[in-house]
């Protein structure tokens, strides 16, 4: 079978050959703005150059906050260590120094997650050292960021017990607000709503009513079998008055 034979072009053809004029446009276009086509490339360059570097520094500072979130974690244990044993100026020092720490890694890393992890260990330690305002303001503070759902059922949680901690009635209403949120978000088997029927109980024991501090008490019970001598005294004091009010 005999192959067809391209047909050449004509001068007049390759005078109007789209593809070739488009490569003359094109090559014309370069010479008539060479300086700004080099301008825009070396800008290029230089953006991913920058993009590099800080993407570089951000991971950096990512570890930085990690591993002082980490020391300022590690001493808020040893604070506790320290209370448990019964060394309780060294206790308070130590809380003093996670508390300080804690805040200087939330101040530098306002937006990362181990500075907004650090803001809640700074504003427990602020409970424990009766700095109870600086600790409601700096989670009401977390809270308003937008945080992720973690940070945010923490700062939920710790908020409500700073209002308790403070104390008036409404303080008291908005803590017993927070714990309703949470436990109704919050998969009951969860330490999160161990803690805030802890704070429910407590609560309600504040504003002496002892049946219903009773109740919470003992569904937080049910969650953690283990418990300390506070809560067993708790427990105890609890029923003795409802015996009372019974009686």
């Amino acid at each position: 079978m005999a192959h067809k034979t391209r047909k050449r072009l004509t001068k007049s053809e390759l005078k109007h050959d789209p593809i070739a004029d488009a490569l003359l446009k094109g090559w014309e276009f370069t010479q008539r703005y060479l300086k700004e086509i080099i301008g825009a490339f070396v800008l290029i360059i230089l953006v991913i150059v920058v993009v590099q570097t800080l993407s570089g520094r951000s991971g950096q500072q990512d570890a930085r906050a990690l591993a002082r979130y980490l020391t300022a974690d590690r001493l808020y244990e040893q604070a506790v260590q320290l209370s448990v044993s019964g060394m309780h100026e060294q206790s308070i020092q130590a809380l003093t120094n996670t508390y300080r720490l804690a805040a200087r890694v939330y101040s530098e890393n306002p937006g990362r997650i181990w500075g907004r992890r650090a803001a809640i260990l700074q504003a427990k330690c602020g409970v424990m050292l009766g700095r109870t305002e600086e600790a409601i303001d700096v989670l009401n503070q977390l809270m308003a960021s937008n945080p992720s759902e973690f940070v945010r059922k923490s700062a939920q949680l710790h908020l409500a017990i700073a209002l308790e901690n403070r104390g008036d009635s409404e303080d008291l209403l908005n803590a017993m607000e927070l714990c309703r949120n949470l436990l109704s978000t919050t998969n009951d088997t969860s330490g999160v709503a161990h803690e805030a029927m802890m704070a429910m109980a407590r609560i309600w024991y504040q504003k002496d009513q002892p049946d219903s501090s009773l109740k919470w008490l003992q569904r937080s019970l049910v969650l953690q079998e283990d418990t300390t001598g506070f809560e067993r005294y708790m427990l105890a004091e609890l029923r003795w008055q409802r015996e009372e009010n019974v009686r």
